[in-house]
C-alpha cells in the first residue's frame, strides 16, 4: 500500500539523503510524529531500505520523537525488528535497543519470531548477536512458535561463528559446569543434544571447547545425557563429536584404559596398575592436570656390547595440527589413529614416583633392558576411573610388554615346544645390565621379564636395591634357599609340627640367579620347578609346605629336577649352576651364566665400568660397582659356610617324588608365644617309606643336633646343649666338603640358622 503521507514519508521511504531529511525535519519537527495512510511512522518507512539505512539519521528521527523505539508499523512490528528483517547496519540496531532495550524480549506481531530468532535467520554478526542476548537472556531457550526451533539450532543451520554458537550452548548446557566433583544435572532445551548430533560436525570444536573445561565426572555425564527421544548423547553423536568425547575419556587426553578393574592393586603402597592405549595428544593447555616428565629417547640409550638385538627405532610421529585440516582428512585421521601398549602406574605418593625415576636416572639404567617411563602426570582427575582410590595425584606411564614370559612359557607347554635360546639370552643380558650397575632385583622371575617388540626387558625394578642391602621378604616369589628359614616340632609321636618363613638377608646376585634358575629350568623342562609348581598352577602365593621344600632344597632335591631333561648335557650342566643349593657354589654372576657352552657366545667382552657415588655404608667414595662387586663376593664367600644337608640311603634305587598330606593346624599352645610362624603337620601316608618321607620326618636330625631320647637330660647324656655360633674363619681347602669352621659361642643371633 502507498500510503501516501507527507513529504518526510516519501524521503524516508526513498531513503533520502540526511541532509535532505534534516531538512525536512527543521522545518517541521513534529513530522517526526506523524503516521501515514497505513500508520507508518517515518522511521518505519527509513529502516525497510535495510543496510542503507544511516544511523545519523535514524539518530535524528529518535533525538526528536523517542517514543518511535516503542510504536509498531502496519505489520505490528517494532523499529528494531523491521531493522533485523531488512538488515540493518549493526549501529542502527545498537541505537534502537539503547532506545528501547525492552524490544529485545518482543515478539514479532505477525511472524511470531524473536528479535534474536530473526537476527539469526536474517544474518545478523556477532556484535548485534551478542546485545541481543544480553538485553534478552531468556530468550536462548525460547522456541520459535511457528518453526519450533530454537535459536541456535537456527544458528547452527545458517552457519554463524563458532563464538556465538559457544555463547549460546554455555546457556543452555545440562549440567552445572561450576559443580567440578560430581555432575549435577539441571533442566534445559537440549541444545547439548543438537550440537552434538545435528550440526555435521560444523561445530566439533565448541564441543572439544566445552569438554576441556570439565572434569571426568561432568563429560561422563555429557556423554549420557537424554534428547528428547531417550538416547544419550554418544550414542547419537556424529563421527567427530564421538572423537571428542573419546579424547577426554582419555587419562590426561593420551591414555585410553582398556580397563577399568586395576590389573594389580596394592593396597600397602596405594598403587594401582591399569593396562593402556597411549595416543599422541596436542600441545598441553592450562586444566587440571600438569606434566611433571616426558620421555627423552635420547638418554638412556646404550646397548651393551655383546647384545646382538638390533636398537628400537623411535616410532613417535609428530601429531598433525588438527585445526588445519579439512573434515575429511580429519575423519580419515580418527579411522586410522592407532594406540602404543602401555602400563599407567596410579599412586598418591610421591616417594613411588622419585623412586622409579630415581633408580632409572641414578643407576643409568638403558630402554632396552628396563621399562621406560614414558610421562608422569599430576592431577586430581583421574580419581573418577577407580573408586578404590581417594585421592590419586600421580600417573606414571611406562611401556606396555607385549607378552611376559610366564605367559609365553605357559603356551609353550600347550603347544609342546619350548622357549628359544635367543630368547633366554635376551632375558639374561638384560638381567646382567641391573646387576652391572650394582642392583639386585629380588623379585626375578618370569613373571618379570618382557617381551617388548624384539627386546626382553626386566619389569617391576623399582624395587630393587643395591649389592650388599638387606633384601625384602616380603617381596618377591622365587625366593632362594638360603633366605628361607625351617622351623620344626614334635607334636606327638609320630608327628612333627614343620614351619618356614622367607627373612632378610644380604642381597647378592646370586639371589637373582636363582630365580634366572627356575625360568630356566621350566623353559628347558617344560614344567615349572617342583616347590613352585602347585602356586604357579593356582596363582597363588607360596604354602608354608611349599617355602618349606624350597628351604629343603639340596643336591638329592636338584638330581630329581634334572631327571625331567633329556638329552641337553649342556643345559643340564648350567642348571646345576643356577640351581645349586649353595650359593657360593652357584654360578656367581649373569656373565657367566652368558659364557657357559649352552649359548656359545663364548668370553664376553668388557662393557663400560658403571661409576656411582654410594652414599651406604659400603663405601662413601665413588667406587667402580664391577671391582667392588668381585671384592664383595670374596669377603662373602669367605665370612659364609653352606653346610649340606647329609643324603641319606645313598644306595637307595630312585624313586619318584611322594606328595605329602599337609593338614592345617593351629599353633600349639605348649610351642610358646616363640611359634609365630604358620605351622602344618606332614602325616606320613600308606605308602612305603621313601628317602622324602624319611627326611621329613627326621629333619631335626639333618638340620640340628637333637638328643635321641627327649626325656634324657643333657647333663646325663655328658652333651652339653647346642649354642649359638659365628661364623668367622674358614680353613684353606679345595672343596666345601674339606672345609672346617671355627665356630664361637656368642650371644647374638644368627643371621641365617
Amino acid at each position: 500500500r502507498l500510503g501516501g503521507g507527507i513529504p518526510l514519508h516519501g524521503a524516508c521511504k526513498a531513503n533520502a539523503s540526511g541532509t535532505v531529511i534534516t531538512a525536512l525535519l527543521s522545518h517541521n519537527f513534529s513530522s517526526a510524529k506523524k503516521s501515514d495512510a497505513n500508520g507508518d511512522l517515518p522511521i518505519h518507512l527509513l529502516l525497510r531500505n535495510g543496510s542503507n539505512v544511516s544511523v545519523a539519521v535514524v539518530q535524528a528521527l529518535l533525538d526528536i520523537y523517542p517514543t518511535a523505539a516503542t510504536r509498531a508499523d502496519m505489520y505490528g512490528d517494532l523499529p528494531l525488528s523491521v531493522a533485523l528483517k531488512h538488515e540493518c547496519k549493526p549501529e542502527v540496531v545498537k541505537v534502537l535497543l539503547m532506545h528501547n532495550p525492552e524490544a529485545a524480549k518482543v515478539l514479532n506481531g505477525r511472524d511470531g519470531h524473536s528479535p534474536l530468532f530473526l537476527a539469526f535467520q536474517h544474518h545478523a554478526n556477532d556484535k548485534t548477536i551478542l546485545g541481543l542476548v544480553n538485553h534478552a537472556p531468556e530468550r536462548i531457550v525460547a522456541v520459535d512458535k511457528r518453526t519450533g526451533m530454537l535459536p541456535i539450532e537456527m544458528a547452527t543451520k545458517q552457519k554463524h561463528s563458532k563464538t556465538i554458537v559457544y555463547d549460546l550452548l554455555r546457556r543452555d548446557m545440562p549440567i552445572d559446569l561450576n559443580e567440578k566433583t560430581s555432575a549435577k544435572l539441571i533442566p534445559h532445551q537440549y541444545s547439548w543434544n543438537h550440537l552434538v548430533s545435528n550440526s555435521n560436525d560444523l561445530y566439533h570444536d565448541v564441543v572439544r571447547k566445552v569438554l576441556e573445561q570439565c572434569t571426568q565426572p561432568q563429560v561422563i555425564a555429557l556423554s549420557h545425557v537424554e534428547n528428547t527421544r531417550g538416547e544419550i548423547a554418544l550414542a547419537t553423536a556424529t563421527p567427530l563429536c564421538k572423537y571428542e568425547f573419546r579424547v577426554m575419556f582419555r587419562l590426561f587426553h593420551t591414555l585410553e584404559i582398556v580397563d577399568q578393574t586395576p590389573a594389580y592393586i596394592d593396597q600397602e603402597k596405594g598403587t594401582q596398575i591399569y593396562y593402556a592405549l597411549r595416543y599422541h595428544s596436542a600441545p598441553e593447555k592450562d586444566g587440571y592436570f600438569t606434566s611433571l616428565y616426558k620421555d627423552d629417547k635420547g638418554k638412556f640409550n646404550c646397548v651393551e656390547p655383546f647384545d646382538d638385538v638390533p636398537a628400537e627405532e623411535s616410532s613417535d610421529h609428530p601429531l598433525p595440527d588438527f585445526s588445519k585440516m579439512s573434515l575429511k582428512q580429519k575423519l580419515d585421521f580418527i579411522q586410522n589413529e592407532r594406540g602404543e601398549k602401555v602400563i599407567a602406574k596410579l599412586t598418591s605418593r610421591s616417594d613411588i614416583v622419585e623412586a622409579e625415576l630415581s633408580m632409572r636416572k641414578d643407576y643409568e639404567l638403558s630402554r632396552h633392558y628396563v621399562p621406560a617411563i614414558l610421562s608422569i602426570h599430576h592431577t586430581i582427575q583421574h580419581a573418577a576411573y577407580s573408586e578404590a582410590m581417594a585421592e590419586p595425584s600421580y600417573c606414571i606411564t611406562m611401556e606396555g610388554a607385549d607378552i611376559t614370559a610366564e605367559n609365553l612359557l605357559i603356551d609353550a607347554r600347550r603347544s609342546q615346544s619350548k622357549l628359544d635360546k635367543d630368547s633366554l639370552k635376551s632375558i639374561a643380558i638384560a638381567l646382567l645390565h641391573l646387576h652391572e650397575r650394582g642392583l639386585v632385583h629380588g623379585d626375578f622371575g618370569s613373571h618379570n621379564a618382557a617381551k617388548f617388540c624384539n627386546r626382553w626387558k626386566i619389569l617391576g625394578i623399582g624395587g630393587s636395591v643395591e649389592v650388599g642391602h638387606h633384601t625384602n621378604p616380603r617381596r618377591g616369589f622365587y625366593h632362594p634357599p638360603e633366605a628361607v628359614v625351617l622351623e620344626t616340632r614334635n607334636v606327638s609321636l609320630g608327628e612333627k609340627n614343620v614351619g618356614a618363613s622367607v627373612v632378610s638377608i644380604e642381597s647378592a646376585c646370586t639371589y637373582d640367579i636363582w630365580a634366572f634358575g627356575t625360568l630356566f629350568y621350566e623353559a628347558i623342562a617344560g614344567i615349572p620347578l617342583s616347590p613352585y609348581r602347585s602356586a604357579r598352577k593356582s596363582k597363588r602365593a607360596m604354602t608354608t609346605a611349599e617355602l618349606f621344600k624350597v628351604g629343603q632344597w639340596d643336591d638329592r632335591s636338584l638330581r630329581k629336577a634334572l631327571r625331567h631333561i633329556d638329552g641337553d648335557e649342556a643345559a643340564k650342566g648350567l642348571i646345576k649352576k643356577l640351581l645349586h643349593p649353595d650359593p657360593n657354589a652357584r654360578v656367581q654372576s649373569m656373565r657367566e651364566v652368558l659364557e657357559h657352552d649352552y649359548f656359545g657366545i663364548g668370553k664376553l667382552p668388557e662393557g663400560p665400568s658403571f661409576v656411582k657415588t654410594s652414599n651406604s655404608a659400603i663405601s662413601s667414595a665413588p667406587v667402580v660397582l664391577n671391582a667392588w662387586y668381585d671384592g664383595y663376593e670374596r669377603k662373602r664367600n669367605f665370612d659364609i659356610v653352606y653346610t649340606p644337608a647329609p643324603i641319606l640311603q645313598e644306595d637307595m634305587p630312585a624313586v619318584e617324588e611322594e606328595e605329602e598330606e599337609l593338614i592345617e593346624i593351629a599353633p600349639m599352645t605348649s610351642l610358646g608365644p616363640e611359634a609365630s610362624s604358620p605351622l602344618f603337620t606332614t602325616k606320613k601316608l600308606e605308602q612305603p617309606e621313601t628317602v622324602a618321607d624319611f627326611q621329613i620326618r627326621d629333619i631335626d636330625n639333618i638340620a640340628t643336633t637333637k638328643f635321641a631320647d627327649e626325656a634324657q637330660a643333657p647333663e646325663a647324656s655328658g652333651v652339653k646343649p647346642p649354642q649359638p655360633v659365628s661364623l668367622s674363619k674358614i680353613s684353606d681347602s679345595n672343596s666345601p666338603k674339606e672345609a672346617t669352621v671355627e665356630a664361637t659361642p656368642t650371644n647374638d643371633k644368627p643371621n641365617n640358622p
